[in-house]
């Protein structure tokens, strides 16, 4: 099983005056609670850490063969939020951060 963490960018393009970290924060969770909307059905996705999340949060037990739709639902999840250019998805393998970079 696979896991993607959705997680808001940083930068300098996003430490302006102008940018509003605590608006984009408010927008990140309730674009999670979309993802938890509309996947639930087909991973683990959990509202609680969704709610409570400062710039990121994680899509869970995605089976092998759902790994396109999921990729392809949350694209659209973040086009229609225009968050696109703030989230990046990132596919995580739990086992080998436990294990540590693969032996040379």
């Amino acid at each position: 099983m696979t896991t993607i963490k959705l997680e808001m960018l940083r930068g300098p393009s996003f430490d302006g005056p102008e940018y509003d970290f605590i608006g984009a924060r408010n927008r990140f969770r309730n674009m999670g609670e979309e993802v938890y909307r509309q996947l639930r059905d087909l991973c683990a996705v959990d509202l609680a850490e969704i709610d409570a999340a400062v710039d990121h949060f994680f899509v869970r037990e995605i089976r092998r063969k759902d790994i396109g739709t999921v990729a392809t639902l949350l694209e659209r999840i973040l086009r229609h939020s225009r968050m696109l250019d703030e989230v990046r998805l990132v596919r995580v393998d739990f086992q080998q951060a436990m294990d540590g970079p693969p032996a040379a």
